[in-house]
């Protein structure tokens, strides 16, 4: 950085990592940006660095929103064999989240007038984030996608709700 070949230095959070100390020791440090996993069922340790970036004006950046297909309305589940998301166990958090989406997520969407992907996208960005990194697989998706994006965003009863469900659904892991 002293000799002017780096302007920013941001850091990538997880998932391997204690992504809450990593991502707090990073903020304090004086990283300009954290990028971290943030969805509607994988709200910690987002909404912890969310309030404590937001208080220091750092970059936010969120990915996953989809939560690995679950938020979306293909769901598939059935990834390559080289896919990533294969570490997930598919018989515990990835089952428990399709079945709780579908009975407890969807009808909040359908009730706000929007698709699961929609929803997705406008829970992360209803928060104070820089920006949310997507996987979009055809332009059509891109463009939905960016549709999301138009500042209206959730109000405060449904943040509020979906909050309350991602601690229902936690505690339903530990079942």
């Amino acid at each position: 950085m002293e000799d002017g070949y780096v302007e920013h230095v941001g850091i990538a959070l997880g998932p391997e990592t204690n992504i809450l100390d990593e991502g707090l020791a990073a903020i304090d440090e004086g990283y300009e940006s954290i990028m971290f996993v943030f969805n509607i069922l994988e709200q910690e340790p987002g909404r912890t660095l969310i309030r404590r970036g937001a208080e220091r004006s750092i970059g936010l950046i969120t990915r996953v929103p989809h939560a690995s297909n679950v938020l979306t309305s293909r769901q598939d589940i059935n990834f390559r064999p080289n896919d990533h998301r294969n570490l997930r166990d598919r018989g515990g958090w990835l089952i428990k989240a399709l079945n709780f989406t579908n009975t407890r997520i969807k009808p909040i969407a359908q009730s706000l007038g929007m698709d699961l992907e929609t929803l997705a996208i406008k829970y992360v960005l209803s928060y104070p984030i820089s920006t949310v990194m997507i996987t979009a697989t055809s332009i059509e998706e891109l463009m939905k996608y960016v549709g999301a994006a138009d500042g209206n965003y959730l109000n405060d009863d449904a943040v509020r709700a979906l909050e309350s469900l991602y601690a229902e659904f936690t505690k339903s892991l530990n079942e």
